[in-house]
């Protein structure tokens, strides 16, 4: 999986210059999968002024959230449970 996320970055910033959207989205998605990855890449975006993507890879993550609500709120409990333990 860490390969794939490797992957869907090298593809996101090969594509950031010319189209900044697609490049945030898939910013997103990998920062959806496996977030610890892609930690430095909001302070990337900000420091290389590209808002653009970066607006694009908060709504995808915003939108990661809402989807996994339609697989009930009981996996969010259980992850926060976890988390205390």
């Amino acid at each position: 999986l860490t390969l794939i996320v490797a992957a869907i970055v090298i593809w996101s910033l090969s594509l950031l210059r010319d189209r900044p959207i697609i490049a945030g989205v898939l910013l997103g998605l990998a920062a959806g999968i496996k977030p610890h990855s892609v930690l430095l890449a909001p302070i990337a975006l900000v420091s290389g002024d590209h808002r653009k993507s970066l607006i694009a890879a908060g709504m995808t993550i915003i939108l990661f959230a809402l989807a996994s609500l339609v697989v009930g709120i009981e996996a969010w409990a259980a992850w926060l449970s976890a988390l205390s333990e």
